[in-house]
């Protein structure tokens, strides 16, 4: 007998089990020809006839699930022609119910002679009574639930997988799932990929009349979310691997991030790294995240924009939306009634759709103060919790994030803090690995240059090498599932040399916001991008170096070095500690005198002294007014 040991391993557990099949033993098995000639009447007979050769043969109750069923629709095809047939198909998860019980042999008694009658109940249809009992001919019975046998189902929402999806349209499907594939140890969640087998079918909305499609499932497997693992032929990888050896792959990529942007070769230099990310775990485990954030500030019409959709389409997985309208539960995960089932199940965002991929996120400053903070935990825990209408869950958000903003007044100003310049939380800012301005800047020769190929409505340039998209997704997807460069003494030497002398050359000024923790690992990040692009083992001391250099040039777009980079984490130089301080005990001084709740002019008096301290900057005062203010009020709560 086939799987023998499995059998026997499921017997031994004293619980129901499953039995995983692959396709192609039973294709070899029964000699069928290929699996579009099989018909639907002889894959049920074949599973059902399995089921029960399993279960007498061992007296024991095992599923019979086929896996790994080669594909012979897409779900975007199906339609009418296809209700009464096995499907198999790949979808992603949008959201997915609450495990409920259905009854599957009810169990009754008579009302009269207390006859005991057990009859099988139909998969989603209201519960039948016997017509007549066949003791008394009675017709009132009382249903047994202890005696009855209840099986777990759920329903799922399924939409087509991003790499499927034509123009960007997608349609959703209601999948229904039973036993095995319903239990709590089920490991789908909203956002994962999954191949789906089962019986296509309709059922008729209750309320509208309505006749909706359902796939009532034969199983379900997760893909794990990811398109690392992109199908690659011998012919592919050839050409990845002697792609590979050429000495300015780094720059060929770089010429390839959205060729029709014109120049920013520096932003884009970050934006290639983000692609090949840093090393994601063997195991999903909670600990450092791998993957690498970007923020891109820019003035209005400089082709930021174009720049982060771009990016969006040339990564293997990837969603591109926009701040303006976009919400924190269309971000992350909200909970939704579906129509057909009409339970509460959550559904996924964005950022948990794009797991193992990038989001892109256009506009990011017109997002709300509470949508941005709602991006911190999957921006650095890889995830999002949700409770909502009674569900907790804890999804996947494996997710890469490039954001695209506008400073404050519209153009970005080099002499001026980065802080007072963008309207982001420090806490959302802080998880950006690599923050770049991009400025409109004024040269007679650039621009003659630029308007030219505008007008011409060609901005690519011809004259640079670049690779093709789809050798250079394939790329970027073969070096993410097949390469863990491994940091080596002189990589690490060079990363912590770095970061600690930035910080001791630092300790001498009272203005300085030295480089922390955060940015090291960042750094450590960008230099595995930078040798999984080569597809080398090592983290060589090059690759350090080059993402120091990189790191670097981002701060210098925004107006910093690194023995100011702290700016962007939240850190305080000295000199502002003590103003705060300063700030504090003159209104706690001057609540001492006057009460907790100050008047104008007790805030006018303090308004004028602060002044001073901050060296005639009013700007300057109302941000240390509020922060010390806010501090006073939390130390009192």
């Amino acid at each position: 007998m086939y799987h023998s040991d499995d059998i026997k391993q499921i017997i031994e557990t004293g619980k129901r089990g499953t039995l995983h099949a692959d396709y192609f033993e039973l294709e070899s098995f029964i000699e069928a020809h290929t699996y579009q000639e099989m018909t639907v009447n002889l894959i049920n007979t074949i599973i059902k006839e399995a089921e029960t050769i399993l279960n007498t043969k061992t007296s024991h109750r095992i599923n019979f699930r086929l896996i790994d069923m080669p594909h012979n629709t897409l779900l975007h095809d199906l339609d009418t022609e296809h209700i009464g047939k096995f499907i198999s198909t790949a979808a992603m998860i949008k959201n997915i119910t609450r495990i409920k019980a259905r009854i599957k042999d009810a169990t009754f008694e008579c009302r009269g002679c207390m006859q005991i009658t057990t009859s099988g109940q139909k998969e989603a249809e209201a519960m039948v009574e016997p017509a007549l009992c066949r003791s008394c001919g009675g017709r009132s019975f009382r249903l047994l639930p202890e005696e009855s046998s209840f099986v777990n189902y759920r329903y799922v929402k399924l939409e087509e997988p991003l790499e499927l999806r034509r123009f960007g349209v997608t349609r959703d499907f209601i999948a229904y799932l039973e036993d095995d594939l319903a239990t709590p140890n089920s490991n789908i969640k909203p956002g994962d990929v999954v191949d789906v087998t089962g019986l296509f079918q309709v059922v008729e909305d209750d309320k509208t009349r309505e006749w909706q499609f359902l796939i009532n499932s034969h199983n379900i497997t997760s893909k794990n979310s990811s398109f690392d693992d992109m199908d690659l032929s011998d012919e592919d990888k050839n050409e990845i691997l002697d792609l590979s050896q050429k000495e300015n792959i780094f720059q060929l990529f770089i010429n390839s991030i959205a060729p029709n942007v014109y120049g920013y070769e520096n932003v884009k230099a970050g934006i290639v790294l983000q692609l090949f990310e840093g090393n994601k775990p063997e195991e999903d485990t909670i600990g450092d995240r791998w993957v690498i954030h970007i923020l891109i500030i820019g003035d209005p019409g400089i082709g930021k924009s174009k720049l982060v959709q771009e990016v969006s389409s040339t990564a293997p997985k990837g969603i591109s939306v926009s701040g303006t309208g976009s919400t924190e539960v269309g971000l992350t995960a909200s909970a939704i009634k579906d129509e057909l089932t009409g339970k509460w199940a959550m559904e996924a965002g964005a950022i948990v759709l794009a797991d193992s991929g990038i989001l892109s996120i256009d506009e990011f400053d017109k997002l709300s103060k509470r949508t941005m903070k709602s991006l911190n935990e999957p921006m650095e825990q890889l995830t999002v919790s949700t409770a909502k209408a009674g569900l907790v869950q804890t999804m996947s958000a494996r997710t890469s994030v490039l954001a695209a903003a506008n400073p404050k007044y519209s153009k970005f100003d080099r002499y001026k803090s980065i802080k007072d310049q963008i309207d982001i939380p420090e806490s959302t800012l802080s998880r950006f690995d690599l923050v770049y301005a991009m400025e409109d800047i004024i040269d007679e020769k650039e621009d003659k240059e630029l308007a030219m190929k505008l007008l011409k409505g060609n901005i690519e340039d011809t004259s640079l090498e670049t690779i093709e998209p789809g050798l250079l997704q394939k790329y970027i997807a073969y070096a993410k599932s097949e390469y863990r460069p491994v940091m080596s003494e002189e990589a690490n030497h060079e990363i912590v040399n770095f970061y600690v002398s930035t910080r001791q050359a630092a300790i001498g000024n009272e203005d300085s916001k030295p480089i922390t923790p955060r940015d090291m690992k960042a750094i450590e990040r960008l230099s595995i991008a930078r040798a999984k692009l080569e597809l080398r083992e090592y983290v060589t001391k090059e690759d350090a170096i080059e993402a120091i250099n990189i790191f670097r040039a981002a701060l210098k777009t925004v107006g910093l070095e690194p023995d100011t980079a702290g700016d962007l984490r939240g850190v305080k130089s000295d000199k502002e500690i003590d103003l705060l301080k300063r700030a504090e005990k003159l209104i706690k001084d001057n609540m001492g005198l006057y009460g907790s709740k100050l008047s104008s002019n007790a805030v006018n008096d303090i308004r004028d002294e602060l002044l001073v301290l901050c060296g005639g900057r009013a700007d300057t005062v109302d941000d240390v007014f509020k922060e010390a203010m806010s501090n006073i009020k939390n130390s009192d709560v």
